[in-house]
């Protein structure tokens, strides 16, 4: 026999789910939301949401939040860049080392790479922009473009050093006899990537930030590297002297004529 249903159950209206879906068999509801670039980005907005996040969490311990689109792209391509940034870094270290057979010049070379870090990252804030992946991107590239001007630099304080001169003097010779050469390659540089700069088009939107990593990033760095890496060659070698001063005191040796006298 046929049962009305309203026998057994009462009918009303409401709003339900039209579809259930679960993943790892825990019910999972999707939050999709286009992002304005004009006005936020997505790190932004999961920031500003971060407290919301944490109180729910403490409220219903049973919900999980999980980020995924640009957030999660972001943070997958972020730890790939950082690994191999950290691959480039080592091999520019290297071959500096082969080339000064040194172990500590190449760290006042490669003290141009920070400070072109912070360039770019003031160059992002001026210019009103974000900070993104081409923004890395350009970052990784920054870093075997800005140790050309102390590379140079070095080079020629090292050169002047060998043929006896003093290096407070082959550091003030180096500073005015390069000074042409490092803003020229600084200069054409940064002229170069002007016009992405300034293009308003759509397509050139997000390349622009990768522009601003390394032309901000280069002109900060140049800067800077006029001004210390003269300053840390002279500590370098006051530091070098120390080192054989404290050695030869914990460890004498004794001249081959003393051995031969005993």
């Amino acid at each position: 026999h046929l049962v009305p249903i309203r026998e057994v159950a009462s009918i009303r209206d409401g709003v339900g789910y039209a579809t259930i879906r679960r993943k790892d068999q825990m019910r999972t509801i999707t939050v999709k939301a286009d992002v304005d670039d004009d006005r936020a980005n997505s790190r932004e907005i999961l920031a500003t949401m971060e407290p919301d996040l944490a109180r729910w969490s403490r409220d219903w311990p049973g919900i999980k939040f999980g980020f995924g689109g640009q957030s999660e792209e972001f943070a997958k391509s972020f730890s790939s860049i950082e690994r191999d940034g950290a691959l480039a870094l080592a091999g520019i270290y290297i071959l500096l080392v082969a080339l000064f057979k040194s172990y500590l010049q190449p760290v006042i070379v490669m003290t141009a790479i920070p400070f072109g870090f912070v360039g770019a990252l003031a160059g992002h804030y001026a210019m009103g922009y974000p900070l993104t992946m081409f923004s890395i991107i350009g970052l990784v590239a920054l870093t075997g473009i800005v140790v050309n001007d102390s590379l140079i630099l070095v080079s020629f304080v090292n050169q002047r050093v060998k043929e006896g001169k003093s290096i407070q003097d082959a550091v003030i010779e180096g500073g005015m006899s390069r000074l042409r050469a490092i803003l020229l390659t600084s200069i054409t540089t940064i002229l170069g990537l002007a016009p992405l700069l300034t293009e308003t088009s759509f397509q050139a939107k997000f390349l622009i930030p990768m522009g601003i990593s390394i032309a901000a990033g280069l002109a900060f760095a140049t800067l800077l590297t006029l001004i210390l890496v003269p300053c840390f060659c002279v500590i370098e070698k006051d530091v070098k002297g120390a080192w054989r001063a404290s050695w030869d005191y914990l460890f004498p040796t004794r001249s081959p004529e003393a051995v031969i006298d005993r």
